[in-house]
């Protein structure tokens, strides 16, 4: 009976073994897999935010110095019949990134000059009180006396941009037109 026992007990020994060796040898090596993922998932989480992060500060930069440079060239302007945009919006369209187009537009909303003309001549003339999702544009860029950025929206040059209003003031704070890039 003994050496049944011992044969019974020597056999199950041989199975169990192997079986809870390669258990655990499975249970490490599923732990092992599912920390290496949600190390590598939170890693890749950690940098996709990080760069989201640094694409946002980019782009709110970039509007910021837009908005800069448009809000300097319609603060230097004291004299509307003297603004040519040949000479004070080439710059903006020339050298820096993302300017289409610079328009001279009148207190009453119509756009009197476009700089470059060859490209913009479709928007001459045009009143942007008379289009619904600009007016508001213009009307709180007159009433706040600031750099406004709209939504994106259609151009007259038939392409999709987001647009900047600056109000142009005389020497007594009254709005004489804007500035307005595409």
């Amino acid at each position: 009976m003994d050496t049944n026992q011992n044969y019974f007990q020597s056999r199950l020994r041989n199975w169990v073994q192997p079986a809870l060796l390669a258990i655990s040898l499975l249970t490490f090596s599923l732990t092992a897999y599912l920390m290496y993922e949600r190390t590598q998932e939170k890693y890749f989480k950690n940098r996709a935010e990080q760069v989201a992060k640094a694409v946002a500060t980019t782009l709110r930069l970039g509007i910021q110095h837009r908005a800069a440079a448009v809000q300097s060239l319609a603060n230097s302007v004291h004299d509307w019949s003297d603004l040519r945009l040949n000479r004070s919006g080439s710059p903006l369209v020339e050298n820096i990134y993302g300017f289409y187009a610079v328009n001279k537009i009148n207190r009453q909303g119509v756009i009197e000059e476009v700089f470059p003309i060859e490209q913009n001549r479709s928007a001459l003339n045009k009143n942007l009180f008379q289009r619904p999702e600009l007016a508001p544009y213009l009307t709180a860029s007159r009433a706040e006396n600031k750099v406004l950025m709209s939504h994106q929206i259609m151009t007259y040059q038939g392409i999709y941009a987001i647009t900047l209003y600056a109000p142009i003031l005389d020497n007594t704070g009254k709005v004489l037109g804007w500035f307005h890039t595409v």
